[in-house]
């Protein structure tokens, strides 16, 4: 099907999909840096271009957000990454979007970052994958 995560590429994220996850089939941005793409993909507006967004991104956004509407549909909302969101403030702007489970590297505890290090942006992806699906079958009951 169209929008289909292909196993072989990313078996996760496909084994998330075909189990009740909500995917994109693309998202675009016109800014190339991680944590500043985060804005317009949430907000749908534009995103800072210059200087530091460590301050704007302390604080919380109060316009509609993708997150927003989700939840006010009743959709629960959890973020699961395997890096760690700890830089730029991206961490605090996530956190500030109300997410029912919000679990990334950097906020694992200290034998959980351990047993799953990867390198120094993060941890392995499989073993926040297993979290997302069990977050997930627990939301199903």
């Amino acid at each position: 099907r169209s929008g289909a995560v292909r196993p072989d590429v990313a078996n996760t994220l496909a084994y998330m999909q075909r189990n009740g996850s909500v995917t994109f089939p693309s998202l675009h941005c016109s800014f190339p840096s991680t944590s500043r793409s985060h804005v317009p993909m949430t907000t749908g507006g534009p995103t800072s271009t210059q200087g530091s967004i460590n301050d704007q991104y302390s604080r919380r956004y109060r316009g509609v957000t993708l997150q927003s509407l989700l939840k006010e549909a009743g959709f629960s909302m959890g973020l699961f990454a395997s890096s760690d969101l700890n830089f730029e403030s991206l961490d605090k702007w996530l956190m500030h979007q109300e997410y029912d489970k919000f679990h990334h590297y950097g906020n694992a505890d200290a034998a959980f970052r351990t047993n799953n290090y990867l390198n120094s942006w993060g941890g392995n992806d499989h073993s926040v994958g297993k979290l997302a699906a069990d977050w997930l079958i627990q939301q199903d009951r």
